[in-house]
């Protein structure tokens, strides 16, 4: 695997656009990298479970994130396949925020595409301005030299159209992910608003508390689910009791609150995420969660 792979970086710059250059090595240092990438690779999903994505879940640790059919940007799979076609790293002014390798082969007419991923920092860099002491023959001799630093794993992969992780915040600084991190726009979040199964005494502290990335998450779940259309206020608020959740209703509507820490309780409510504990019979707000598939 990666044989015959070249190393690629995927390049910081101020306007969102992808962009990508060739790392050029000699041949023993690219058999090792090689070695490396392929190594890393393999060993990311050895023995772990693989978790649809959809921003409710927190992985443990034998536990990956997977987005099926996952849209790689063209630039990526064009070096890919015509790595020649890439220009070289210019070190001096490029910026690196990751590096990759990948394979590009056809079976049966079906096109094959895997890749690994590594996040890269700013103290991956090697430069020559610094004192850089490099361990020889029990002593440590000083290199006036620039260069990088590759680690021995992958942050994230693709593979034959998935695409794999285990950290979103690290991931999404490598390859883009929010048009699969489902959260409520601005148009969605006025339209609660107008909800007729909803009372919101404060409109204004309501769209405060939505600029809460985790407001907009479970607004937008919420809406997909369509709890409020298909129970009745007085249904919901018997559903609360029962968990020992204190909703308020007026009109026959449930009523949003004002208080931040409040609207949160209710909405991780409304989005199964508050629970009565079968044997403490303790009220519980979870983080996370995943169904169960009997």
């Amino acid at each position: 695997m990666f044989d015959n792979a070249t190393l690629f970086a995927l390049l910081r710059n101020s306007n969102d656009n992808t962009e990508v250059v060739r790392i050029p090595l000699d041949r023993a240092t690219q058999k090792e990298i090689n070695e490396i990438m392929a190594g890393a690779f393999n060993e990311f999903t050895r023995d772990k479970e693989q978790i649809p994505f959809d921003g409710n879940y927190k992985v443990e640790g034998n536990e990956l994130l997977a987005i099926n059919n996952f849209n790689l940007p063209d630039e990526v799979t064009k070096a890919i396949r015509n790595p020649l076609n890439v220009r070289d790293l210019d070190y001096k002014d490029d910026q690196i925020k990751a590096v990759f390798m990948g394979e590009y082969s056809k079976i049966k007419d079906k096109e094959v595409l895997q890749i690994a991923f590594q996040k890269f920092s700013r103290s991956q860099y090697v430069k020559s301005s610094g004192l850089n002491l490099y361990y020889s023959g029990n002593t440590f001799k000083k290199e006036k030299k620039d260069g990088l630093s590759i680690l021995e794993y992958a942050q994230c992969i693709f593979d034959n159209g998935s695409f794999i992780f285990e950290k979103y915040k690290t991931t999404n600084e490598i390859m883009q992910l929010s048009e699969y991190y489902k959260e409520a726009t601005q148009q969605e979040i006025d339209e609660f608003s107008r909800y007729k199964e909803l009372s919101i005494p404060n409109n204004k502290a309501f769209i405060r508390n939505a600029n809460d990335q985790w407001v907009r998450r479970k607004l937008k779940v919420l809406k997909e689910s369509k709890v409020l259309q298909n129970n009745t206020a007085e249904e919901i608020k018997t559903k609360a009791n029962d968990t020992l959740i204190n909703i308020a209703t007026h009109n026959g509507k449930v009523v949003f609150p004002e208080d931040k820490q409040e609207l949160k309780v209710l909405l991780a409510f409304l989005v199964d995420e508050v629970f009565k504990g079968s044997f403490s019979n303790e009220t519980y707000m979870t983080n996370s969660k995943k169904k169960i598939v009997s």
